[in-house]
């Protein structure tokens, strides 16, 4: 009852509840969907049994309930080609423009979608993302506009590297600019150190711990550095403690008790005199049967 209540307060909060339907049932679920959805359609992350974890994030669940019963609706993501796109976050740093002034981009939107086939894209601000479900698959509601590939933006002349990118932003000066910049992404850090700066990497290594120094001067990237104490004179990062480990199980052991007679001589001669004939009689043809010939 109480797996019940819970699985119910799940549903009602939006979320499919893994008491109701187990992995295999949703997997059963997501097949019979595949096998009849309309052409060019197709689930968002497969129908494969080791992606199933997946849907739990993304479905959505509604709860219809009468006095005669509950039903369960999931609202299952679809997706056409025309609608998959690779998302990018954008991430600006200043530009040396002489020894002590840098150029600062002045950009509205903070992610860039490129379609699959690359004929369109969409552009989005950290209020857009917001609305989407993110997972290892990003969902994202159709309130945003797409633009042709070839339409010249700020954001999309910078993935593209264009050369006339420098005439469609706005751009700002900064004088006497100083000011080291690190950026945590997945498994990296992108940086930007305005001077030479001498920063040391302490990271866990076996057992124990490595430490190295390095000079970093512009920008850059880090790799597989999350686990990492970074240390520059202006700044520091605390690392991701996080670790996973592989033990050995103990055999299992059986503890096999002898058997206690439950009851006593005396008590078993009082039950065997107050047995019927008949159960007597059926114990009489056992030990027939039971003795060879």
């Amino acid at each position: 009852m109480n797996f019940f209540l819970y699985s119910v307060q799940h549903a009602l909060l939006g979320k499919l509840p893994v008491y109701l339907v187990t992995p295999v049932t949703l997997h059963r679920i997501l097949t019979d969907i595949s096998l009849n959805l309309p052409e060019n359609y197709e689930l968002v992350a497969g129908t494969k049994i080791q992606d199933v974890h997946t849907y739990y994030e993304l479905v959505k669940v509604s709860l219809v309930g009468n006095a005669h019963g509950v039903q369960l609706i999931i609202r299952v993501p679809l997706k056409t080609a025309a609608q998959s796109f690779s998302l990018f976050k954008i991430v600006v740093f200043r530009m040396r423009l002489s020894h002590h002034s840098f150029l600062k981009y002045q950009l509205e939107y903070s992610y860039y979608g490129l379609a699959v086939d690359q004929r369109d894209f969409k552009i989005l601000k950290e209020a857009d993302l917001q609305r989407c479900t993110t997972s290892s698959v990003t969902i994202c509601p159709a309130e945003v506009p797409l633009y042709h590939a070839q339409l010249l933006t700020c954001e999309g002349s910078l993935f593209f590297q264009s050369a006339r990118s420098y005439q469609l932003y706005r751009k700002n000066v900064l004088r006497h600019y100083r000011t080291p910049t690190i950026l945590h992404h997945g498994s990296k850090w992108a940086y930007h150190f305005p001077d030479l700066r001498q920063v040391n990497l302490r990271c866990p290594q076996d057992h124990g711990w490595s430490s190295r120094t390095v000079t970093l001067v512009g920008s850059g990237l880090i790799h597989n550095a999350s686990t990492c104490h970074i240390a520059a004179q202006e700044l520091r990062t605390l690392p991701v403690l996080s670790k996973t480990a592989e033990l050995p199980l103990d055999t299992p052991q059986l503890f096999l008790p002898d058997r206690v007679p439950v009851v006593e001589g005396r008590e078993l001669a009082k039950i065997e005199a107050a047995m019927s004939p008949e159960t007597s009689g059926l114990d009489f043809v056992k030990e027939r049967l039971a003795t060879p010939r």
